[in-house]
């Protein structure tokens, strides 16, 4: 019988490791790829990709690599298709069909006639399946390029064997590189043409989809390369594609829409509406226009544009009524070290000086975090008719301080108190429009909220509040969640977390929040909630909890400090615990019985 059973378990743990052996093995796997980079001495550009993907299973083949899709613009480039077959598991060679290569038009422009040019090649593998692997080659050629500009992403969904890249430059170029969680020296050669710069990099990891992950992207495998000769020479290259000459169209459009606005503050967001509400946004990257982009009149006109140009039109429109306005170029903050090109930069935002009040504005409608907020992970330049200038930013920190008091009784809870906001954590908005964008961001339950606005500033909000809530009742039991505001860890919508991270993780922002309850209970109510202290510092962070109890009287102190937005996975378990215990539902919801049932 013992025997019997050791045997069984034997089995048992064989089928456990063999499944775990297969669940560990990628869908697919790339043997190869390489690109290949030749600036050519007549202003052209050459790319060649070639890549050999090996499939192992039904998912790569109808969910990951069935398609390849490339998407180019004739009016400067062209594609050319040197071959592209598949290995079958036996070993046979089957070439795709010529019905196997079709040209569509990008998602992103099939409602933009003036983008209707753009073409997608899909070229569908054929004979695919597990074991087989998909060969293709292709060389793409562009016209009018005057400079190297590439900023690569070296990961894949699945495992990369060996990934080659190549870069020829003429021998009037020089080079600019650099390497991100990548080593490697490039193999220099003198050629007919110049020089040839060849990498290889090995055993490249597939990426994870973990949640806020670096927004720089500057955790992963990441090659840059140009040949600028400063960060200046590639936005001067970038400035020239915008107008920033006067229009009598636009100009007296504006005015008539700005005509009831109080001041400057209300005119800025009269024309952000606009632009944001009635011009589409075109999510088109700007490589595939050759970094050109229409006059403010076209999208204007048309009421469409990629973000550049509705930039475009924004600062038209904004300086057509006396306002100067910026393209604000953000850089990631890797970039202070480099020479940096087009291709790295983040985003292109509107920047104005509002009643001395610097405000950085999106021409689709999003808010963004603060540059304060951001600090040193981003970098700044200025882009306008007058010239180009880098633009400092004074790091802050978002800072949270609540003195809260409740009196609880078994039908209501009346809060009262003061919350002090500081760093610009709520984005700007004209006088009463602030106000309700301050209220809805600090989302205070209540039937009844009555606020005091005592002080706002743009990076300064100190408030008094009142409202009224009706408790959860249980039973005899009575549950009040702790009343917290609607911009602080909690708002991150961070949990849950994994157990463990392979990658770095970012917050939105540093934050400072405390708050401290003070909490009278009705005769015959109880606090259930045991009282207790918590007080965890870390590398990472710290998080204190206390509840106290003197005669009929609670007081209830929570912080948390996260002074780093980056955490290294060295750091993250202890991140996690400061989470998980900043949002215990046992901390934070009070348990209150009623003696008197």
């Amino acid at each position: 019988m013992n025997k019997s059973f050791s045997y069984i378990g034997f089995i048992f743990i064989v089928l456990i490791l063999f499944n775990q052996s297969v669940s560990a093995n990628p869908e697919a796997n790339f043997r190869k790829i390489r690109k290949e980079f030749t600036l050519l001495p007549d202003n052209k550009l050459q790319i060649n990709y070639y890549k050999e993907l090996e499939i192992n299973s039904l998912m790569a083949l109808n969910n990951l690599y069935g398609e390849t899709f490339i998407i180019y613009n004739p009016d400067f480039q062209k594609l050319k298709i040197n071959t592209a077959f598949t290995r079958l598991a036996n070993g046979d060679t089957l070439f795709i069909p010529q019905n196997a290569l079709n040209e569509v038009l990008p998602a992103f422009a099939s409602h933009a006639p003036a983008y209707n040019h753009l073409k997608e090649m899909v070229i569908t593998h054929t004979g695919l399946e597990p074991g087989a692997c998909i060969y293709l080659d292709y060389t793409l050629l562009s016209d009018n390029i005057t400079h190297l500009d590439i900023n690569e992403i070296l990961q894949e969904e699945t495992p990369i064997q060996e990934y080659n890249i190549i870069i020829n430059i003429t021998n009037n170029q020089e080079l600019n590189y650099k390497l991100l969680n990548l080593k490697g020296k490039p193999e220099i050669t003198e050629t007919s043409q110049g020089k040839r710069y060849s990498w290889k990099f090995n055993n490249l990891q597939p990426r994870t989809h973990e949640s806020f992950r670096i927004k720089n992207r500057t955790d992963i495998p990441h090659f840059m390369a140009n040949t600028y000769t400063s960060i200046k020479s590639s936005l001067e290259i970038l400035r020239d594609n915008f107008y920033f000459n006067k229009n009598e169209k636009i100009a007296n459009f504006t005015e008539t829409l700005t005509q009831n606005c109080q001041n400057d503050l209300d005119k800025t967001f009269a024309i952000k509406d606009y632009i944001t509400q009635r011009i589409s946004t075109l999510n088109i990257p700007s490589e595939y226009l050759n970094r050109k982009i229409r006059t403010p009149e076209e999208v204007f006109n048309q009421a469409y544009g990629t973000q550049a140009e509705k930039i475009n039109l924004f600062i038209a429109m904004l300086q057509s009524v006396g306002i100067p306005a910026s393209v604000a170029v953000i850089y990631p903050g890797l970039e202070k070290d480099a020479v940096g090109g087009i291709q790295p930069i983040r985003q292109l935002l509107v920047y104005t000086l509002s009643e001395g009040i610097p405000l950085f504005l999106t021409a689709d409608g999003h808010d963004i975090i603060s540059p304060e907020l951001r600090g040193k992970r981003d970098q700044i330049y200025l882009l306008s008719a007058s010239g180009i200038t880098p633009l400092t930013v004074l790091p802050a920190a978002g800072d949270i301080n609540c003195q809260l008091n409740l009196n609880i009784s078994p039908s209501k809870a009346n809060l009262s108190g003061n919350i002090s906001l500081s760093g610009g954590l709520i984005p700007l908005r004209p006088n009463k429009l602030y106000q309700e964008k301050i209220k809805t961001a600090i989302s205070i339950p209540g039937d009844s909220v009555n606020i005091r606005y005592n002080k706002v500033t743009p990076f300064e909000n100190n408030l008094s509040i009142e409202s009224q809530v009706t408790p959860v009742t249980n039973q005899n039991y009575l549950f009040y969640s702790l009343p917290e505001t609607g911009i602080g860890v909690r708002s991150w919508n961070i949990l849950p977390l994994n157990s463990d991270r392979r990658e770095q993780l970012e917050i939105p922002y540093p934050i400072r929040e405390s708050y401290d309850y003070t909490i009278q209970l009705a005769p015959g109510l109880t606090l259930k909630n045991q009282c207790r202290e918590i007080r965890k510092k870390h590398r990472c962070g710290s998080v204190s909890v206390k509840i106290s109890q003197q005669a009929d009287k609670i007081y209830i102190h929570r912080k948390i400090e996260l002074p780093t937005t980056i955490i290294m996975p060295k750091d993250y378990k202890h991140f996690r615990e400061i989470l998980h215990i900043w949002q215990d539902g046992n901390i934070n919801t009070l348990i209150i019985s009623d003696i008197q049932s």
